[in-house]
C-alpha cells in the first residue's frame, strides 16, 4: 500500500493533540513490510519528531518541504509562537494563522516548495491508496490541482474545516 501524507505535522508526537495524529494512526495500523510512505512536512521543527514518530518502521520517507499548485523554488510561512512548540497552525496563508492568532506577532521561515504533480512525479507514485491533505490553507487548491488522469488515487482524506460550501461541492464532483 502508498500512503501519501501531505502536512504531517509532528505526527504523534504532538503532546498539546495528546498524542494522537487520526492519519498517522492509521498509516501504522495498515502498514505493512510491502508499504511505502512519503510523509511531507514544510516546518523544520517537526522533522526530527517525524523520524521519532516513524523510527519502528521500514520504507517510509520523510520530506522537508512545501507542496503547493504551482512551482516555485520557496515558499514563506507564518507562524505564532504562541502556538509552539509544533506549530499546528503554521500556513503559507497569513490570514489562515490570523484567524486563530489575530493579536499575535507573526513569525516567518522559508522552505523549498514544489508542486503536488511534481512531487508524485520526483517519486515515482502513480498509484496511492491513501492520500491526506492537511496544509493549512492550501488543501483545496492542491487537490484541485492534482492531475487525476495520470495518478490513480484510491482514498483522501483532506481537512475541509475552513472550506467554503462551494468549494465542498466541488470536492465532491
Amino acid at each position: 500500500m502508498y500512503f501519501v501524507h501531505l502536512g504531517a505535522g509532528a505526527g504523534d508526537q504532538d503532546q498539546r493533540a495528546d498524542f494522537r495524529c487520526g492519519f498517522t494512526e492509521y498509516i501504522k495500523k495498515n502498514y505493512n513490510k510491502n508499504s511505502k510512505v512519503f510523509v511531507v512536512e514544510a516546518n523544520p521543527l517537526n522533522i526530527e519528531k517525524l523520524k521519532v514518530c516513524y523510527k519502528n518502521f521500514e520504507n517510509i520517507k520523510i520530506y522537508n518541504l512545501a507542496i503547493s499548485t504551482k512551482n516555485s523554488d520557496k515558499l514563506t510561512f507564518f507562524y505564532a509562537q504562541e502556538d509552539a512548540p509544533h506549530f499546528q497552525v503554521c500556513s503559507s496563508d497569513i490570514n489562515h494563522v490570523r484567524r486563530y492568532y489575530p493579536e499575535s506577532k507573526l513569525e516567518t521561515f522559508s522552505v523549498k516548495s514544489i508542486s503536488i504533480n511534481e512531487f508524485f512525479e520526483n517519486q515515482l507514485i502513480y498509484e496511492i491508496d491513501y492520500l491526506s491533505i492537511d496544509i493549512e490553507g492550501l488543501d483545496y487548491e492542491v487537490l484541485m490541482s492534482i492531475d487525476f488522469k495520470k495518478y490513480n488515487i484510491k482514498n483522501i482524506s483532506i481537512e475541509y474545516l475552513h472550506l467554503t460550501r462551494q468549494q465542498k461541492k466541488n470536492l465532491i464532483n
